[in-house]
């Protein structure tokens, strides 16, 4: 990404592109790249606004396809190659975890009491617009003059596999099903049953995890999407609590089992109904994750409680920012 000055306003803005080299690429590398770009312009033009969600572009840039083999035959001679999306921040939320790790310098309660309940009220619009994120974690997170979470990368592509849900990870089949185990159809209600189901590694997908079942969820069980997407805001909520940087996410994950957080003795500040939130959130069993609406209003009452809820702006009522 490239961030220039936009004048008279000053404004920054970042340039987000294919490169020519993409655009030479043959298939199946050139579409995965092309699929991811315009993948993400079309989610941020269908969320509705959201303070802590990524603005929609604010520019395209296309280039032409005349004189080349490659235009399309509907006649259309443009592509849009580039787009100029106005930058919300300098530095990303685990940026901001590494150096307070190097410096041992703890966050204030505030600050992440007002990151937890920006993200769920983000999330909460996006699972209300029956859409996903896939890859929520700090690094995605950008921190912006206000010191307000914004939710970047909406390629919906790929995933950490140290922020992803255990049943996310492309081998799983879900359904709603009744008490008496019978399919229920109702949309979401019933309680989640998962089937182990493994599917082929597609050699053309060259990101993690090799099986997508992403979008499948997203049209046939949203609230098994949703319930996958909590357990990532679960294990990010530890990242910040903990000031995990990422080479300990990265160990953590890898000594513990799914559905297990360690909380060292440095988060002694955090107060247990944090931790018990998202230990719940991160439960091996999907069914008792919670929803993020009520996420949402769990930590604008723990904002309230540490009189700091004029630090993220008003609720309409919705989970949404206003």
């Amino acid at each position: 990404m490239v961030r220039r000055k936009c004048t008279p306003s000053e404004i920054t803005y970042a340039y987000k592109s294919l490169s020519f080299f993409d655009f030479l690429l043959t298939y199946p590398y050139s579409e995965e790249k092309f699929n991811n770009f315009y993948q993400e312009l079309h989610v941020l033009n269908a969320l509705p606004h959201h303070a802590n969600i990524m603005a929609p572009s604010r520019a395209l840039v296309t280039m032409s396809l005349d004189g080349l083999n490659k235009a399309p035959s509907d006649g259309d001679s443009r592509l849009v190659c580039g787009t100029l999306y106005r930058y919300p921040g300098r530095q990303s939320l685990q940026q901001l975890l590494d150096k307070s790790t190097s410096n041992s310098k703890r966050l204030p309660l505030g600050s992440k009491a007002k990151w937890a309940y920006q993200m769920s009220s983000a999330m909460a619009t996006v699972h209300a617009s029956n859409q996903y994120h896939m890859d929520l974690r700090p690094a995605n997170i950008l921190l912006n003059e206000e010191q307000d979470a914004v939710l970047m990368k909406w390629e919906q592509s790929d995933t950490s596999e140290h922020f992803v849900a255990p049943e996310a990870e492309g081998d799983w089949d879900v359904e709603l099903t009744s008490a008496d185990g019978a399919s229920c159809l109702v949309a979401n209600s019933g309680m989640l049953a998962y089937k182990y189901h493994p599917r082929p590694v597609l050699a053309e997908r060259r990101r993690w995890p090799s099986a997508n079942v992403f979008p499948i969820w997203q049209k046939a069980c949203p609230l098994a999407l949703e319930a996958a997407e909590m357990y990532s805001l679960g294990k990010t909520l530890w990242s910040i609590f903990e000031q995990a940087d990422e080479k300990c996410c990265q160990v953590h994950s890898s000594i513990l089992e799914p559905g297990s957080l360690r909380w060292d003795a440095k988060s002694a500040d955090i107060p247990d109904s944090w931790k018990q939130f998202v230990n719940v959130c991160v439960s091996y069993d999907a069914n008792e994750r919670g929803r993020f609406a009520d996420a949402a209003t769990f930590w604008e009452h723990e904002l309230e409680t540490l009189g700091q809820r004029d630090m993220c702006g008003h609720c309409n009522g919705t989970g949404r920012m206003a």
